[in-house]
């Protein structure tokens, strides 16, 4: 996504799980700003074929659980991605669903469908000839990166512990659902969160009622 396109400055303020609070800012506008997986995350892929009756319609339920090369306890739990699937009629696996209607299946960029060590799905068979799910599934961990770019040119790269979340400021504005005030630190004045005040307000109000 493109940012301050028509400012002079950009200021990403961005943190990663367990980490600070950094600040990134950049002259060269507009600016892009991508999160995801690090160029080292690790992932393990699992092509998995369920069967089912398909004498007679009806509606299966399956389980499939991560494969032996994903590490457990990881903390966060990998992340579970959908690559390719096809169903017989049609169907679901984690948080994504087919369209309804005969041999229905999924191709394209690779989905998040869930998260942890293992994924539920079904089937529904229509016509009483066969009746399967064939999924190609990847179970993704590791480091988060943030890249910022102009142009097609990077700028700026850094890597922790997903998720990373991250705001963009333009010149001397704040980010949308944030306001100004004056503050002793560079660059004089700091951004609050709109709705963290506004928790505080009412944490405060139901304090005075007591």
């Amino acid at each position: 996504m493109s940012y301050c396109n028509g400012k002079k400055q950009a200021i990403v303020t961005y943190s990663f799980v367990g980490g600070e609070v950094k600040r990134f800012e950049t002259d060269k506008v507009p600016i892009d700003v991508t999160t995801g997986y690090a160029d080292n995350a690790s992932g393990v892929g699992l092509h998995e074929l369920k069967g089912f009756p398909g004498n007679n319609p009806g509606s299966y339920s399956f389980t499939i659980e991560a494969p032996s090369g994903v590490p457990r306890n990881l903390n966060p739990e990998p992340d579970i991605y959908l690559l390719a699937g096809l169903w017989d009629d049609y169907g679901t696996i984690g948080t994504f669903a087919t369209e309804v209607g005969i041999v229905k299946g999924y191709e394209g960029n690779p989905i998040k469908v869930g998260t942890g060590y293992e994924i539920t799905g079904s089937v529904v068979n229509v016509q009483p000839v066969n009746c399967y799910a064939r999924v190609d599934l990847e179970w993704r961990w590791g480091g988060c990166q943030i890249v910022i770019s102009h142009a097609g040119k990077t700028l700026y790269k850094d890597t922790g512990i997903c998720p990373c979340k991250f705001t963009v400021a333009c010149d001397d504005e704040c980010p949308p659902g944030y306001f100004k005030c004056e503050c002793d630190t560079y660059p004089g004045y700091c951004c609050v969160s709109c709705s963290e005040m506004k928790s505080e307000i009412a944490a405060l109000r139901s304090a005075i009622r007591r």
